[in-house]
């Protein structure tokens, strides 16, 4: 047993050297990146299209959305 539990804290070491490295790897590439963005998205003017609206007729609308009541009240016997 004792040999499971040392393995097990070389296994726990050996992740979290790893976890560590990767964090600082993370940091020098942001640091060296400068927070400047990857890409850009600009390609010369914006074009505008018309918009269209359109409108629903009143009488296709319900008035008041209403449930079906398919149980008893609550306490009600």
């Amino acid at each position: 047993m004792a040999m499971n539990q040392a393995h097990g804290r070389r296994v726990k070491a050996a992740a979290a050297v790893a976890g560590g490295v990767a964090v600082v790897a993370m940091g020098l590439i942001g640091v060296m990146d400068g927070g400047a963005p990857a890409a850009s998205a600009s390609s010369g003017a914006m074009n505008l299209g018309e918009t269209t609206t359109s409108t629903t007729p009143v009488k296709d609308m319900p008035a008041k959305a209403v449930p079906v009541v398919k149980a008893a009240r609550y306490g009600a016997s």
